[in-house]
């Protein structure tokens, strides 16, 4: 059996072009195989360097549903139409990433994909290809999925949601008397993987091949090491050799291989993976207990310090091969264990009923958000629910009819802006007290508040244990200078769910927070530097670890502008709450 990295982010041997993606060539005696094609038609260039005929390639199978796994599809079969493709059903679901910030940009499959006469689409479950080939799939989760999947999402009736990685399957390749696993990315987690192979073939894969979805855009805190040390001590569990790349990361390599020794190996792009012949079968192997020896070799140069370093946990036990299984468990979610299908319907069913915007196809964008709470004997108007959004004319029409409506204030209005700020400044010390006691953290970029959020978050003593920072971007330029690409203000107009989103997204990504908002509006009179001003009109967006969410509101008129900014505040604060928690 060959194995060949065709596609891996770093550069290897045989002058083989890298990129971010993952492209494996397998053969075998009855198969010439693709596990995923990488991101692009680069395969095509790779392949002819590495000596390999895509012509000839029978099997291709896609573990997810991402780009960087299907996106050179397109350029394969236009040198093979006979080739069958593997793929998962909810593979051709709408896919996004907000990783480094940036505001949600699809990493799906392309469209034409979906009418390819040589796809086979599986259903969940475990797929018999033939005595070699096995493909499984509805992965279960007893062990926490990777904490880097928080930036993945589903967009599901104009909303995004989070993953939950139904579109992921893995193949194991039976031959010569082994069983080699492959997995894209494991966004299950390898070990929830190792788990279901366990259970499908009742014994350890000889070799595991995967990314483990460890590599983050910033550096690596101390949670993070000890997620990717504790990781390498659950595979410890295991008679199998690892070998990984791509998504996994060099640094969380690294620490990995300090526990698990030579168990573990990086493929580049362009190594080769060779299997020597083994006359043992899998029965005798078997009957030898776990001690079973290894007949693998790495065509690659391997350059990596084993030393353990001790600046994480000075007190940390040794790591030993033959820990339990109770040990492993140990690190196991204490909920029972749902399937990713009651799940799947689970989270649509939230989304449908929190969602705060229309199906995507169209533009008309409903206002959903509550009617903030006050005290009863307030006189001051409400935040209405919006109409769906009608072009700027029209809405600048409507502001300026209702404004030539109101009445003088009275004066003892003036006790009423003070009962409704009381009712605010109660509504974020809960809300403060709250991130303090789930250790969440919290940033904003605001633009009509005028940094009034961040302002009632840190009222409440203890808020430096939670509030990053924050941007208060009053000019479009300011909201560029802090991470707002141009474009979006140019597409969308700085009064949009678009700018709202990025505005959070940016500083969300900047100060590394749990929870992050966005506010872009117009207070009182029409900006004369936008056209698409509307007295009245906001847009917030809140980016969090619990998902992404925007919204549009139309103001009353008030009678100062900061009533303006404390009624945007309230609907801000009323939606953190839903989010949040009490």
């Amino acid at each position: 059996m060959r194995i060949i990295n065709i596609i891996e982010n770093t550069a290897g041997k045989n002058d083989c072009i890298p990129e971010h993606g993952l492209c494996f060539y397998v053969e075998t005696k009855k198969h010439k195989i693709l596990v995923d094609t990488g991101a692009s038609g680069l395969l095509v260039e790779n392949a002819d360097q590495l000596g390999i005929d895509l012509a000839d390639v029978d099997t291709v199978v896609i573990t997810h549903g991402h780009y960087d796994h299907g996106g050179g599809i397109l350029s394969f079969v236009d040198l093979n139409d006979t080739a069958t493709i593997y793929i998962s059903e909810h593979a051709f679901q709408k896919f996004y990433s907000t990783s480094r910030g940036r505001r949600p940009r699809y990493i799906g499959l392309s469209r034409k994909v979906k009418d390819l006469p040589q796809l086979e689409i599986l259903e969940d479950g475990v797929t018999k290809i033939d005595d070699e080939l096995t493909i499984f799939s509805d992965i279960g989760d007893r062990y926490e999925n990777p904490q880097t999947n928080s930036t993945l999402f589903i967009k599901d009736g104009g909303e995004l949601v989070e993953d939950d990685f139904a579109h992921e399957q893995c193949l194991v390749v039976s031959t010569e008397g082994k069983k080699i696993l492959f997995s894209g990315c494991a966004h299950h987690g390898i070990q929830n993987i190792m788990d279901k192979y366990v259970s499908i073939f009742k014994s350890d894969p000889d070799a595991v091949i995967s990314g483990f979805h460890t590599a983050r855009d910033r550096g690596y805190s101390k949670e993070d090491i000890k997620e990717i040390r504790n990781i390498a001590k659950d595979l410890t569990e295991y008679e199998s050799v690892f070998y990984t790349g791509h998504c996994t990361g060099v640094e969380p390599f690294e620490e990995m291989q300090k526990i698990l020794k030579d168990k573990i190996k990086y493929v580049h792009c362009g190594d080769e993976i060779k299997f020597s012949d083994s006359r043992k079968s899998n029965d005798s192997r078997k009957s030898k207990g776990r001690g079973r020896d290894r007949d693998f070799d790495m065509d690659m140069d391997m350059d990596v310090d084993n030393d353990i370093d001790n600046d994480i946990d000075d007190d940390e036990e040794d790591t030993r091969t033959s820990r339990s299984r109770s040990a492993r468990a140990s690190r196991r979610k204490e909920e029972p264990e749902s399937s990713p299908r009651e799940r799947r319907a689970s989270r649509a069913k939230e989304s449908v009923e929190s969602s705060p915007r229309e199906k995507a196809s169209s533009r008309s964008k409903e206002a959903v958000v509550s009617k903030p709470k006050e005290a009863s004997n307030s006189r001051v108007k409400q935040a209405v629910v919006s109409k769906p959004k009608e072009t700027a004319a029209a809405k600048k029409k409507e502001a300026e009819h209702v404004k030539s409506k109101d009445t003088a204030p009275e004066k003892k209005e003036e006790t009423v802006v003070v009962r409704a700020e009381d009712t605010v400044r109660a509504k974020y010390r809960r809300i403060t007290e709250t991130l303090i006691k789930r250790g969440l953290s919290f940033t904003s970029m605001e633009s009509c508040t005028s940094g009034l959020i961040a302002s009632l978050i840190t009222d409440t003593e203890g808020s430096s244990a939670v509030m990053k920072g924050a941007y208060i971007t009053y000019s479009n330029e300011a909201k560029v200078l802090h991470g707002v690409p141009k474009e979006t203000i140019d597409k969308y107009g700085v009064y949009s769910y678009e700018t709202a989103e990025d505005m959070a997204f940016s500083a969300g990504a900047i100060y590394e927070a749990d929870v992050a908002i966005g506010v872009t509006g117009t207070m009182g009179n029409s900006d004369p530097s936008n056209d698409d001003s509307v007295p009245g009109e906001v847009y917030f967006a809140i980016a969090s670890k619990f998902g992404n969410r925007s919204y549009h509101a139309n103001i009353p008129p008030k009678h100062s502008r900061y009533e303006y900014k404390l009624a945007v505040a309230e609907l801000v604060a009323d939606k953190l709450i839903e989010i949040i928690g009490k």
